[in-house]
């Protein structure tokens, strides 16, 4: 994994990733060296958006529980590593490294590791400094996967789970938050893509009718991704078709 290479080689005090076909503000190492600390975490908002953008707000420090219940929700913070700036020496004291065994989520799945060791973060409010770009034939847009890729949010999703079995009540509630979400993903793209095995759907689906009230009741998830999960819980079919249609869009504007 390119990222792991990355890791091993790097040098200095601090550590951040930038894919190769994203782009940022002149300022967007500026604002996040600026407000770094040793030991934590700063992280600055992100956008899809091709027009430079303009950091407006100050600077809001989280604890580590916040830092958390972010990392698992789906605001600019969430689970991204380009959107970060990681302290290197930290991990190096704990080896930290990609899961490779983990094809998606495996930005999340490292964040959380480094979190386990950080004692809080920084986030820039209103500044969008990462310019994101959606490539063509992404593992997370792609209109077809194999039976290894439809299961990796699950088993990273499990790997949370257990890392954060010895946080505070409010973190452990995230995790089952945050579980919904991977299983009504995981749920509608089998049957995006035909995944034809009838009782693991149904386990699916039965776990996440036990979840699903959480995650609409959340606050760190998108109305539209609760609106999702209902489609799922009531029209299951209906949802992977929605899904497959979308994304078939999104490739071909693409």
């Amino acid at each position: 994994m390119a990222k792991n290479i990355g890791l091993v080689n790097a040098s200095g005090m601090y550590l951040t990733f930038v894919d190769s076909d994203d782009w940022i503000e002149p300022v967007h190492f500026d604002f996040l060296l600026k407000n770094m600390t040793a030991g934590s975490l700063c992280v600055t908002g992100w956008t899809r958006s091709e027009q430079k953008s303009i950091c407006l707000g100050g600077v809001v420090k989280l604890s580590r529980d916040e830092c958390f219940i972010k990392a698992l929700g789906m605001g600019t913070f969430g689970g991204y590593l380009c959107n970060k700036v990681f302290d290197l020496n930290l991990i190096r004291q704990y080896d930290l490294s990609l899961d490779e065994e983990i094809k998606i989520s495996e930005d999340l799945l490292f964040v959380i590791q480094y979190l386990k060791h950080c004692n809080g973060g920084f986030v820039l409010k209103k500044c969008e400094s990462y310019h994101y770009i959606v490539r063509k034939g992404s593992l997370t847009h792609l209109v077809e996967m194999s039976e290894a890729q439809l299961w990796s949010q699950v088993n990273a999703s499990i790997k949370i789970s257990s890392l954060l079995d010895d946080e505070s009540k409010r973190v452990k509630q995230m995790v089952k938050v945050h579980s919904a979400k991977v299983l009504n993903d995981t749920y509608v793209d089998a049957f995006r893509i035909n995944y034809m095995n009838g009782k693991c759907l149904k386990d699916l689906r039965r776990r996440l009718i036990h979840v699903f009230l959480l995650y609409v009741f959340s606050k760190e998830f998108t109305l539209h991704s609760k609106i999702s999960i209902l489609l799922t819980v009531m029209t299951p079919r209906l949802a992977g078709h929605i899904r497959r249609y979308r994304m078939a869009q999104n490739n071909h504007l693409d």
